[in-house]
């Protein structure tokens, strides 16, 4: 499955420094599969696949309750509302149903020799819950560990996650990540890794590049 992708991601403040909205998803998407990935997902259609299309928007409100400065750890809640704007529904690219998760996730910075040297470990979990078939919905538990190695501008972090519904049928995914990166002025260039255990057997290679405005 090769995929191109065109992603944003927008955060404003609101009100003050600690709540953001944040709008993200792809824009644009062009992909080319092979036969054996279209019977795996159950499509028909026989040889190559390709084409394009509009990935889902999803739409998040983000509070910074506490911080590390003030209170040991930073901890932040997040709301997030999944859209149903996602195209090619029929091809297995994006589930044509809405949902919506909440998390918080806490943290702390350890402090180095070094003081251009960061080292940050951080822990979440949360609630996720989706449309399925028939107007039915499933509940899941979310959770994760993560991180993050930053020297001035190179970081690397590796991310471990998942989470666990009750329908018991392919809704239990768990995936490690990571991911490599350095900043030239605005341009932020990136290589990352993911594997994919229990219910989610993919790998995925991505490179690219990312603009700060």
């Amino acid at each position: 499955d090769y995929t191109t992708c065109a992603f944003f991601k927008l955060t404003i403040p609101l009100f003050s420094p600690r709540i953001n909205f944040v709008l993200w998803g792809n824009l644009y998407e062009y992909y080319r599969c092979g036969e054996a990935i279209n019977n795996y997902r159950r499509v028909k259609h026989e040889g190559t696949m390709t084409g394009s299309l509009t990935g889902d928007i999803y739409v998040s409100t983000n509070f910074m309750v506490l911080m590390q400065e003030k209170n040991h750890i930073d901890l932040a809640i997040r709301a997030t509302l999944k859209t149903a704007s996602g195209s090619d529904y029929e091809r297995a690219r994006y589930y044509d149903s809405p949902g919506y998760f909440f998390d918080a996730t806490f943290g702390r910075e350890i402090k180095l020799p070094s003081s251009d040297v960061r080292f940050k470990v951080a822990a979440s979990g949360g609630f996720l819950c989706w449309q399925t078939d028939n107007g039915r919905q499933n509940d899941a538990v979310m959770y994760g560990l993560r991180a993050s190695y930053r020297y001035k501008g190179v970081s690397f972090s590796s991310e471990y996650g998942g989470y666990v519904g009750w329908e018991k049928e392919g809704d239990a995914p768990m995936t490690l990540k990571s991911t490599l990166s350095g900043k030239v002025g605005n341009i932020v260039l990136s290589i990352g890794h993911q594997i994919g255990f229990r219910d989610w057997p993919f790998q995925q290679l991505r490179i690219g590049f990312a603009v700060n405005l």
